[in-house]
This record gives C-alpha cells, structure tokens and sequence, in this order.
C-alpha cells in the first residue's frame, strides 16, 4: 500500500494520501490527489514569493514543494534535472541541493517507522483497517514530533534514517523548469 506524504521541516507530515495499491506508480497517485488538484488551481500555498537578486536581473521564486524524479515539474512542486551525466556544474549542483533538502521528508519517514515499527510489516487485513491504523500512527507521529519526542531508529539507536528512492522521471513543464533553472542559477551566484 502506497502512503504519499508532504511533510514540514519540522518533520509534521501535513498532507498523506492513504491507500493505493503498491503496485501503482506514485505520479500516478499524485495525479489523483486533492493535493495536486489544489496545486493546479493555485490554491494550494498562499499566494507567498521571494525576491532573489541575480547579476542580470531579479527573480521572484512562489512557495513549492519538493520532489523526487517520479512527480511532474510544476512551478509549485520542484524536481531534480534528469539525465545526470550530461549536467551541467550549475544544474549538478541545484540537484545537491534539491537531495539535501528532501532529505526532511526521507527522515520524517524514518522517524515514523521508527516510532511505529508495525509500519515496516505487511499488514494481512481489511485495506480499510489498515489506512486507519496508518492514519493513527500518523497522528501520533505528529503529536510525537509537536513534543519533541525521542524515537529509537531500528537498530535502537536515536537518530535519523535514511532511505533511497529511485523511479523514472516524467513530465515537465514549461514554468516550473524556467523557475527550477532560475533557483540553480541563485544557487550558482550563492544568493539563495
């Protein structure tokens, strides 16, 4: 089962979609999500920018999330260059970039598997049963973090995890990658 998650950088998941089988590609549960409907019609963030002074000229960059590979480019949802032999220095580095500050929604993961280890089985029961007992462990995750709970990873230790996903790249579009092209551009100049 498929569990896609927005998270902050305060590791509080803010949006879940629950319940896809694990079989389905995950742009393809995005595509299907009130998340990217919202994203669409502009009403998911707050109409929030940034001014960001380049050499040439000045950029105005929205609120976005960030993604992996396998989620369409959007002005409101960034992703990394694909094609990474042929990259430039500049794009290379905007993909760094792009992979440590992902790396929030990684360790959220890991947190909340760590914290509710029945997340890292199979669960044998009703699809309905077990999107609310992921539901549950979400909320109590939250709670956990809201207080600054400790959590054990799964070697017992109290750190962060990590874990690595690689899919397929898809779409692109226009505006989202003349706005990632401007935020590697500020990334070149180290305005950002």
């Amino acid at each position: 089962m498929i569990l896609q998650a927005v998270c902050d950088y305060k590791y509080i998941i803010r949006d879940v979609n629950i319940g896809w089988p694990g079989r389905v590609h995950d742009a393809r549960v995005f595509g299907n999500s009130d998340l990217f409907r919202r994203g669409e019609e502009g009403t998911l963030f707050p109409n929030w920018t940034k001014s960001v002074a380049l050499a040439e000229r000045e950029i105005v960059l929205p609120v976005m999330l960030l993604g992996d590979p396998a989620y369409p480019l959007k002005p409101w949802l960034m992703k990394p260059y694909s094609h990474r032999g042929q990259l430039s220095d500049i794009q290379q580095q905007f993909n760094y970039r792009l992979s440590r500050a992902r790396m929030t929604i990684e360790n959220t993961f890991g947190r909340l598997k760590g914290r509710w280890r029945r997340l890292l089985k199979q669960m044998d029961q009703d699809k309905d049963f077990v999107c609310k007992v992921i539901a549950t462990c979400i909320v109590l995750h939250n709670i956990c973090e809201m207080r600054h709970e400790a959590y054990e990873d799964f070697d017992g230790n109290c750190e962060n995890l990590r874990e690595a996903a690689r899919v397929e790249p898809v779409g692109v579009d226009r505006s989202g990658k003349r706005i990632r092209d401007d935020i590697a551009s500020a990334f070149a100049e180290n305005v950002v």
